[in-house]
């Protein structure tokens, strides 16, 4: 930061610090009264909690304002610092801020393609999106898992987007035999990020494995938006995957954990099921092993799942005292409350002054 000031020419009076990282935003507001002082400017630290999680942790005391993705989470981080003793810190409920390139409307073209996609009947190939999370985990279990689908339809096409490293290198050497695999590979996490976005930008991606992590917020998405595809949930690793399928359980995002297992007794079983209520649904949990994901994959094309699945509709009631926690507007709204806050410190030091 101290780099950065002395950089300029026409120094500013306020410098705004947004942090997705608790650990370095604990850092930050270690030396932030100092950093004023020094360099006399006043610092406004924005801490974006990145999970709909409420650990300990994302309480920055100090932080200027916490912006959180549910009124659940702020409720619990309230009560964790008011028992704690902590000095007191401004937390927003804002819609988890999804990439504003990702919330652009598809063309009705595209649109009616990721449609097509979605239906048993038809030869549309089916565009998969497959991201490598950073450490890589579940490859072993991507590469069973194409190979299962890849003998259920010709339809599947594939796109992995993976970072370069010692520990990727067998599983790219893996995958680079496949016709029908789009592969990626990229030196930096920012190419990565940069052409995750991409490709929702050139391909009509219509279903895409993920752990449920950040991309769970997706969900928040339209299908008839580029980043609405149907999300596909590796079992969950850690508590803030498990309190991320939550926020979308509750949400009625996801089935239920009752429906989760009515719908795998199903594809056992060979029952017929009611479809109605899959329009509600933006996305679904795999089964954990690879094989049996990729034939419940295949079942739900089958049996129209996905097809009504594209064409949910999330959108809150006026009266749902959650609607806030389920736009796709979420970073529109974030620097809104950004340039408030901004606005009401440049007004306080106005009044110093005088």
């Amino acid at each position: 930061t101290k780099t950065l000031l002395e950089q300029r020419l026409d120094r500013p009076k306020t410098v705004l610090v947004v942090s997705t990282h608790f650990g370095l935003a604990h850092q930050f507001v270690s030396i932030k009264k100092k950093l004023e002082q020094e360099e006399g400017v006043k610092m406004i630290l924005f801490v974006q909690v990145t999970d709909d999680s409420p650990q300990k942790m994302w309480y920055v005391s100090g932080s200027d304002v916490i912006s959180v993705p549910s009124e659940k989470t702020k409720r619990e981080l309230e009560a964790y610092a008011q028992k704690a003793g902590f000095e007191k810190v401004q937390i927003e409920v804002v819609a988890y801020p999804v990439s504003p390139l990702l919330g652009d409307y598809l063309p009705e073209k595209r649109y009616r393609n990721r449609l097509s996609q979605l239906r048993a009947q038809g030869d549309t190939p089916i565009h998969v999106a497959i991201p490598i999370s950073g450490a890589a985990v579940g490859t072993k279990f991507f590469i069973e898992f194409i190979e299962r689908l890849t003998r259920l339809s010709t339809r599947f096409r594939f796109h992995i987007i993976v970072k370069n490293a010692p520990y990727t290198k067998s599983f790219v050497n893996a995958l680079w035999r496949y016709k029908n695999v789009d592969l990626k590979v990229h030196l930096t996490d920012r190419e990565v990020v940069d052409d995750y976005e991409a490709l929702y930008r050139r391909e009509t991606i219509s279903l895409e494995v993920t752990k449920p992590s950040e991309q769970s917020f997706k969900a928040l998405l339209n299908p008839s938006q580029i980043g609405g595809s149907i999300l596909l949930f590796s079992d969950p690793v850690g508590r803030q995957e498990y309190d991320n399928l939550d926020f979308l359980r509750r949400h009625f995002l996801i089935p239920s954990t009752e429906e989760q297992k009515k719908l795998l007794s199903s594809v056992q079983e060979k029952r017929q099921i009611d479809l109605k209520k899959f329009t509600r649904w933006r996305g679904l949990q795999l089964p954990d092993k690879p094989k049996t994901a990729a034939d419940f994959v295949f079942w739900c094309l089958k049996e129209e799942i996905f097809s009504r699945m594209g064409r949910c509709q999330v959108q809150p009631k006026e009266s749902d005292p959650h609607k806030r926690e389920l736009h796709s507007n979420g970073v529109r709204e974030f620097w809104h409350n950004v340039a408030r806050v901004i606005k009401a410190s440049a007004q306080e030091v106005m009044d110093q002054a005088d």
